[in-house]
């Protein structure tokens, strides 16, 4: 973790450019005038520049009442989640898919991700 460079996003928002251009070239591994590292790096500044017509993004207008209701979303999804993690579920997943790799059976990748899915799917109910 101590390895990891900063976000190229955060970069850019601390006016560190040429920082977070170099990033975008290493996660990529390619040259900053390559079309994908153009197109990232602008993108980037298009977001951030947007934010700040908009101003400042504060965590606690999350839950406040909008159009869309998105903290009666946000509230549903972390339930959701929280009772995922307390019924064990992600144990039964995490062990379905040991138990076919510890079988040493010799299916292809996109079999046993199906397989696995599968597993999932059966598992949660969907």
């Amino acid at each position: 973790m101590c390895s990891l460079p900063e976000s190229p996003r955060w970069l850019y928002r601390h006016n560190r450019a040429d920082e977070a251009l170099q990033v975008l070239c290493d996660v990529y591994d390619m040259a900053s005038d390559e079309p994908k590292v153009v197109s990232e790096s602008s993108g980037i500044l298009e977001a951030i520049e947007l934010e700040t017509l908009h101003g400042e993004y504060k965590w606690s207008q999350i839950l406040q009442r909008d159009e869309v209701q998105t903290g009666k979303r946000v509230l549903l999804a972390y339930g959701i989640q929280f009772m995922n993690q307390m019924g064990g579920i992600n144990l039964v997943v995490v062990s379905s898919v040991l138990g076919f790799l510890l079988r040493g059976s010799l299916i292809s990748s996109s079999t046993m991700s199906l397989r696995c899915s599968n597993t999932m799917s059966v598992s949660t109910g969907n």
